[in-house]
């Protein structure tokens, strides 16, 4: 187990994934600063022999607990004070929400 008062001490988790066209989408948990995170997707690209990161995507602030993808949107579940709510991402602009 990991501790996170260690040094040095990384810890990646993978809350959810989609794969769509090839690319896969991995939803981020992770920690920085002792506090936990849920707003990155590591976008992973299948089409060839050797699987490479083609990017990181950074969403809004917040905990997202679900993504799934379309041609032209990314879609995460989103939990704030207030409640669950779908985030919507265009995939022309990904890092801000549409």
């Amino acid at each position: 187990k990991g501790n996170l008062h260690q040094e040095n001490f990384v810890s990646n988790y993978i809350s959810d994934a989609y794969l769509d066209d090839g690319l896969l989408y991995l939803l981020m948990v992770y920690a920085e600063n002792e506090k936990v995170f849920s707003d990155k997707i590591l976008v992973i690209d299948l089409t060839s022999n050797n699987m490479r990161i083609k990017r990181v995507l950074n969403l809004e602030p917040g905990w997202h607990s679900a993504l799934a993808v379309s041609q032209h949107y990314l879609w995460t579940v989103k939990r704030n004070r207030d409640g669950l709510f779908l985030a919507r991402y265009s995939m022309e602009n990904p890092d801000g929400s549409s």
